[in-house]
């Protein structure tokens, strides 16, 4: 409780702000990357690779993309501090972070052997 008598949210959560922005990058990155595989599995205009190219196909794309890069840099910065003695949410934020990125990029890699 803060002396106005509101709730600080950290205290509830127990996440850092930091391991929160990581989180929300990770959350938006996820979005785009699920709607893009569907897209490029169901075979959606404007998903698949080399074809015609339509805005939802790129607005998804970059938002894994982008989201997606800046939660990797967000998420090393929360793992640095927490290793360093930060707090355990910012160290666990930053491994998920890292482990979403390693497997993204692995099952992209899978999706476009498999449906090429």
């Amino acid at each position: 409780m803060t002396d106005q008598g509101t709730v600080n949210t950290s205290d509830v959560t127990g996440r850092s702000v930091l391991a929160k922005a990581v989180l929300f990058l990770l959350a938006a990155s996820a979005v785009g990357f699920a709607v893009s595989m569907v897209g490029h599995i169901a075979g959606w205009k404007g998903f698949d690779n080399g074809g015609e190219s339509t805005a939802a196909g790129d607005t998804f794309w970059l938002l894994y993309f982008f989201a997606g890069i800046a939660a990797l840099v967000v998420g090393v910065v929360a793992l640095v501090r927490g290793l360093r003695g930060g707090p355990a949410s910012e160290r666990q934020a930053g491994t998920w972070a890292l482990g979403y990125v390693v497997a993204s990029v692995a099952l992209i890699a899978i999706v476009d052997a498999l449906f090429e």
